[in-house]
C-alpha cells in the first residue's frame, strides 16, 4: 500500500541520518569514551529502526556498530562476543546467500583485526576468554524487540 511505501521511505531516510550522525560520534569516540557511548547508543537506534525493516544484514551491522562503540570504551570482552558470533551468524542457513554476507564477514574480520590490535596495546586478557562463554545473550537478543537505547544496554549487561 502507499502508507507502507511511504513508512519504508521515513524508516530509510532515519537509517541513514542515524548512521551519519553514528559515524560522526564514532570518529570523535577515537579519542572521547563520551562520544564512543554516544556512538554506541546511536547504534542501539539503528538497531530498533533496523528491526523494523527485518533486515538481517542491516541488523548484522548494527550489532558490529555496538561492537566498535564497546572497543572504543576499552570494553574488549564485549566487542570481542559481538563480533564472533556476528561472523558466526554470517554462515547460518538464514545468511549465507544473502546480497550482504560476505561483505559482514570482511567487517567482522577488520573488526577483530583492530580488537586485537587495541587489547594488546591495553594489555588486555579479555580475547583469552573460552569460546563457550561468549555472547550467549546475541542468539535471544539480536531479534529482541528493542524499544529503547535503556532497553539495549540492559540486554548487554545481562
Amino acid at each position: 500500500s502507499n502508507k507502507t511505501l511511504w513508512e519504508y521511505i521515513e524508516l530509510d531516510d532515519a537509517l541513514h541520518w542515524l548512521s551519519t550522525l553514528g559515524g560522526a560520534f564514532s570518529n570523535l569516540g577515537e579519542h572521547n569514551k563520551d562520544f564512543a557511548r554516544r556512538a554506541g547508543d546511536n547504534a542501539f537506534k539503528q538497531l530498533i529502526v533496523a528491526q523494523k525493516f527485518g533486515d538481517k544484514t542491516v541488523i548484522a551491522k548494527c550489532w558490529l556498530f555496538v561492537a566498535m562503540s564497546l572497543m572504543q570504551q576499552s570494553q574488549f570482552y564485549n566487542s570481542m562476543r559481538i563480533v564472533k558470533k556476528v561472523f558466526k551468524f554470517t554462515k547460518t542457513e538464514g545468511m549465507k546467500n544473502l546480497a550482504g554476507t560476505s561483505k559482514i564477514s570482511t567487517i567482522c574480520r577488520g573488526i577483530w583485526a583492530r580488537l586485537t590490535y587495541e587489547a594488546k596495546k591495553h594489555q588486555s586478557r579479555y580475547l583469552l576468554v573460552p569460546k563457550e562463554s561468549c555472547c550467549r545473550y546475541f542468539w535471544s537478543y539480536c531479534y529482541a524487540d528493542v524499544q529503547n537505547v535503556d532497553e539495549a544496554h540492559t540486554l548487554l549487561s545481562s
